[in-house]
């Protein structure tokens, strides 16, 4: 092959991989989809007949190839379908046929999550799998469904993918969209009265007033401490955007930063920059400082004449 041949190719290969990565659906906020109608294909492990099948009896089942959502194995080979009997009705004497209908209700993730799935690869008319009459399926008086039969099952609605949860199946190669990110962390302006208080945020220090922290969304105890004013914390809950805090320090009268329960850190730590310690730690240490027994007056050296 010659080096232009080479090259040709390269390119060809790089502009299929750019528009195969393209046509991925995605969701709203840029995420990857599996897509609603995604055909997969399930096996039967099970032996069913129409002559002694129950109404709602559960039915193993189990995915034969993996799934694609671009390069991201999201279904994996091998993995649980839950399935059960939709409709079964023996032919006995008379005139009506047999009839065994087997529907799927969900698969497994390989991130643990469910998949809805349907029988049809549209949303419309009866939920069972299509049993096409083959090898497997035998038609006699009753219909028998032999261990290992193959169906089809669909995804039913749309399920959004996040990269992170399969970073072992080729998620990790896929970006995250920056709106999702944004969307995880909060951004926390905290100022306060008076200005150039030391600053904590789950106990580890971040700076002076007026700072600006990112943190992840949820739970965070933020402390706000200078010398001379009353310790200030707040447990809050975050939820992405901007979050402004304005914390108020009322003054003491003393130059210990004494918190809501009348307890107080050292003199003056957070004034040299050593602000350490959480109000829990802070509870603990007055308490042990408080049980230390007084000194006895009498084991004290006599002074010299």
């Amino acid at each position: 092959m010659s080096r232009v041949t080479a090259v040709a190719a390269s390119i060809l290969a790089i502009t299929l991989f750019a528009v195969a990565q393209n046509s991925v659906p995605t969701a709203a906020n840029g995420l990857p989809v599996l897509a609603d109608g995604t055909p997969i294909k399930v096996k039967i492990n099970h032996a069913l007949s129409s002559s002694d099948a129950k109404l709602g009896e559960s039915v193993e089942c189990e995915v034969v190839e993996e799934v694609h959502v671009g390069n991201i194995v999201v279904i994996e080979k091998g993995s649980s379908v839950m399935a059960r009997v939709s409709a079964v009705q023996s032919k006995k004497e008379g005139d009506h046929n047999a009839k065994l209908d087997v529907s799927a209700e969900f698969v497994r993730v390989a991130d643990g999550n469910k998949a809805q799935l349907r029988g049809k690869d549209s949303a419309s008319g009866s939920n069972a799998m299509v049993l096409e009459l083959g090898p497997h399926v035998l038609v006699g008086k009753d219909i028998k469904l032999a261990n290992g039969s193959e169906v089809t099952a669909y995804v039913s609605g749309d399920v959004t993918i996040d990269p992170r949860r399969f970073s072992q199946l080729g998620g990790a190669t896929t970006a995250i969209p920056a709106a999702v990110l944004a969307s995880e962390t909060t951004e926390l302006q905290i100022s306060s009265q008076p200005v150039a208080a030391e600053v904590t945020v789950d106990n580890i220090l971040v700076g002076e007033t007026p700072v600006r922290v990112i943190v992840r969304n949820g739970d965070h105890v933020l402390a706000v401490r200078v010398s001379g004013y009353t310790g200030w914390f707040r447990t809050i809950h975050t939820g992405g955007g901007i979050m402004p805090i304005i914390a108020t320090l009322e003054s003491g009268e003393n130059n210990q930063m004494q918190y809501k329960d009348g307890l107080s850190s050292q003199t003056g730590a957070c004034a040299s920059g050593v602000c350490g310690n959480s109000p829990g730690d802070v509870a603990r240490a007055a308490r042990a400082r408080k049980a230390q027994p007084a000194p006895d007056p009498s084991l004290e050296p006599t002074p010299k004449q």
